[in-house]
């Protein structure tokens, strides 16, 4: 069947004796782009689309025979180079019209099964409506007739009319997306069949223009090969010219490294002199200072005790003052919970005298109910008797209202009744609990007064602690100021001793 369809669409594509003398190359490739942006433009199912396509197939074929000719014609390469530029452009424009193809077949297989899904459900529905719905309304409507529900009757009969036309609508969209789906089938197949053929005669095309590039870029590597190694003798000359200047150069600094090296073994020697005779200055002080830390350490001791006794004071003061505070915080609470079990005892007296209410006017209402029921039967078998269902029907639906009614109203004082017991229990439960609520406030009150004595003692303890290391200080000596004298020398000494070595190992390696 594909074989048949490509022979059509060749035959439709030949040009015949009525086509007229052909076109130049330029000419044909701005037909071929022309046709390409209207079938950009246009949908598979568009009654255009086949007619464009054939179009833009000749035009392509066209163009490729001039683009073999002029490839073929060695005598005259050098003047036709815009000509082989325009027959490139020609095959890139070639390949959108391909990319364009496969788009448009991919469309066209997906419009494809997109209806064939439609058809699908259109079948399904109609089916369900056939074998599932009607048979459904028709046994609903006999049981509403034998139980005297006349207008339920007359509703599902509406609905069997409706459930008629649906399907006659069922029927026709079934029949439109069968055909929309032969249709689409057709137009993806000659869609397929048109991108094979454009596939075969770009591969022609390419292949010619790959061989010619092949001889090109081996003719290029063999002058590429020759410049490199041209390039490679001179740049290992001027190597070997730089290697000798190197040398000179590492030498004369050798010799200034050895000259410098001398300089600074004499400096080290003299700095190391004058360090000693700092060090033997700077003995005689150690031993004034170890006796002024002798003493700074015994006033230190007598300090730290004093600290730590303060510190153990401002624990403790901080620990009251937190009880305190807590306390302070739960007896808040309290009473907020005081207030709240209040609240809640005057809300359950509501509650409850509102059910007893609501309990008196339900029983009211199912003793109403009770007594209505026995009329509306007796009416309902007269309206029977008489053969007026419409009257029968209305009053079979009020003795059943009223049938529910009371039992709503039975079962609604029933539960008001469970519910006036349950809130009676709830407030006796809640006045016990406020008292003991209030009991306990009195308490929390004392504990609180407690707590602040407590913290006060602690705070004058704290306070007396801090006089007595005020004082403690006054007596203590101050030596301080010449022990860091001391060790600022000692770092100056260690830092100029260290950048002398440093210096001289550097010197060495160099």
């Amino acid at each position: 069947m594909l074989k048949n369809i490509f022979e059509k669409k060749r035959k439709e594509s030949s040009p015949t004796k009525k086509d007229s003398a052909p076109l130049p190359a330029d000419a044909l490739l701005q037909k071929a782009q022309a046709c390409l942006t209207r079938l950009r433009g246009l949908q598979p199912s568009d009654p255009e689309a086949f007619p464009l396509v054939n179009e833009a197939s000749r035009y392509v074929q066209q163009l490729e025979i001039e683009v073999h000719k002029l490839a073929g014609s060695d005598d005259t390469r050098c003047g036709a180079c815009g000509c082989i530029c325009r027959a490139q452009a020609a095959a890139a424009h070639q390949q959108q019209l391909l990319e364009a193809l496969a788009q448009q077949a991919a469309a066209a297989g997906r419009q494809e099964r997109q209806l064939a899904a439609q058809r699908r459900q259109l079948a399904g529905d109609a089916a369900a409506l056939e074998h599932q719905q009607r048979p459904g309304l028709e046994s609903q409507q006999a049981a509403a007739v034998e139980a005297e529900d006349f207008e339920a009757a007359a509703a599902i009969d509406e609905q069997l009319q409706a459930l008629a036309a649906q399907q006659q609508q069922l029927a026709v969209r079934l029949c439109r997306a069968e055909h929309q789906l032969g249709q689409c089938g057709a137009a993806r197949v000659s869609l397929v069949v048109l991108r094979g053929q454009l596939l075969e005669r770009l591969g022609a095309f390419f292949g010619g223009l790959r061989e010619q590039r092949q001889a090109e870029v081996v003719k290029m590597e063999e002058e590429a090969a020759e410049a490199s190694l041209a390039d490679q003798y001179a740049s290992e000359e001027a190597g070997l010219a730089q290697q000798a200047a190197d040398v000179a150069a590492l030498s004369a600094d050798l010799a200034a490294a050895e000259s410098a090296s001398a300089d600074l073994t004499a400096a080290a020697e003299s700095g190391r002199s004058a360090l000693q005779e700092q060090q033997s200055a700077l003995l005689q002080e150690v031993s004034q200072l170890a006796q002024w830390s002798e003493e700074r350490a015994t006033a230190a001791a007598a300090a730290a005790a004093s600290v730590a006794a303060e510190q153990a004071a401002q624990q403790l003061l901080v620990g009251l003052k937190a009880a305190d505070g807590e306390a302070q915080e739960k007896l808040q609470d309290l009473c907020k919970c005081i207030d709240d079990a209040a609240a809640q005892v005057q809300e359950a007296e509501v509650l409850r005298a509102r059910l007893a209410a609501d309990k008196a006017a339900a029983d009211d209402k199912a003793a109403a109910a009770a007594a209505r029921l026995p009329e509306v039967e007796a009416e309902k078998k007269a309206a029977a008797a008489k053969k007026d269902f419409k009257e029968a029907a209305r009053l079979s639906t009020e003795a059943k209202a009223l049938a529910v009614a009371a039992q709503a109203a039975a079962e609604e004082a029933h539960g008001l009744s469970g519910r006036l017991a349950a809130a009676a229990a709830q407030q006796a439960g809640q006045q016990a609990e406020l008292e003991e609520l209030q009991a306990m406030k009195q308490q929390r009150r004392r504990k609180a007064y407690q707590g602040r004595l407590a913290a006060a003692a602690a705070q004058q303890a704290v306070q007396q602690a801090e006089l007595e290391e005020l004082q403690a200080m006054k007596q203590q000596p101050r030596a301080t100021g010449r022990q860091r004298k001391w060790q600022h020398m000692q770092e100056a000494l260690q830092r100029q001793w260290g950048q002398q070595r440093q210096q001289q190992v550097h010197h060495q390696m160099a």
